[in-house]
């Protein structure tokens, strides 16, 4: 076991305590390739930089392609910030979350309709006072804290580019969707597990809520979700009204996976001394 002393012999005999290699308590440990002097190898190292570099050119090729278009139209940057800010002010002032188009009858999803969960205007509302830079600072701020934080291991870098490649990564950024919070929500539950049920504002990602399951923080936390979920009441009505009638399927939110996958890449890949995390079962 770690920390146990071993009892040896010197080769005069006498027995001396000796301390086991601490190379078992390290996160690497049985994995050379996660070690963070991996790249001393040469041909590790050639290989994960080139492949780093390939995808993260073309990644910043895409960025600037995306930037460039969406500024390019007016309104096109925050676009989706300003719509989720007009919608909060209009349930502010009448009561009304959803479009009345979104609850006549069947039909497809048109740029700018809410398909959140009521319980976004939690989220939202602060917003209609609060500095628009904001909205984009928190979540980028832990998310880029979280990444570096965990010291993901050289192997994670080529997945990092390609998360970045993926051209609705920038999208989620330049548009300023609500999806970025999801993932700040991903990162956070990854250490503090009452985040874990914040994910639930994007019921599509279901699953990463579980993130910390087990835990009494995390249970705490779901219950003061459903409780701040009740307020809403006839709200949900429209909301399920809304899902039956939008022609979209939940798999929609797969093109926002990559992204919310980064934080579990680098948590995956850290090469940090492993503390206990949210998403590790609680110890007894």
């Amino acid at each position: 076991m770690v920390g146990r002393r071993l009892l040896t012999s010197t080769p005069e005999g006498s027995d001396t305590l000796q301390r086991p290699s601490d190379r078992s308590t390290r996160p690497w440990a049985a994995r050379a390739w996660a070690a963070p002097d991996a790249l001393n190898t040469r041909s590790y190292r050639l290989l994960i930089l080139t492949l780093t570099g390939v995808i993260a050119v073309l990644a910043i090729a895409v960025w600037v392609q995306l930037f460039s278009f969406i500024s390019s139209r007016p309104g096109g940057l925050g676009v989706d910030y300003l719509q989720y800010m007009s919608h909060a002010t209009r349930w502010l002032q009448t009561g009304e979350f959803y479009l009345p188009h979104q609850l006549a009858g069947p039909g497809p999803v048109e740029d700018g309709d809410p398909l959140y969960p009521p319980t976004i205007l939690w989220l939202l509302v602060p917003f209609t006072v609060v500095p628009a830079i904001v909205w984009w600072a928190i979540p980028l701020a832990t998310i880029v804290a979280t990444l570096v934080s965990l010291r993901p291991a050289p192997w994670t870098w080529p997945i990092f580019a390609a998360i970045a490649l993926w051209p609705r990564t920038p999208a989620l950024i330049f548009y300023g969707n609500p999806g970025m919070w999801i993932v700040m929500f991903v990162c956070l539950a990854l250490r503090f597990p009452w985040a874990g049920p914040l994910v639930l504002l994007k019921p599509s990602l279901a699953p990463f809520a579980l993130i910390g399951f087990g835990r009494r923080s995390w249970f705490v936390a779901l219950a003061v979700v459903v409780a701040a979920s009740l307020p809403f009441g006839v709200l949900w009505i429209d909301y399920v009204t809304v899902l039956r009638n939008a022609d979209l399927a939940l798999s929609y939110s797969l093109l926002d996976l990559p992204l919310v996958l980064a934080p579990m890449v680098a948590w995956l890949g850290s090469t940090r001394s492993r503390r206990p995390l949210a998403v590790l079962p609680a110890r007894t």
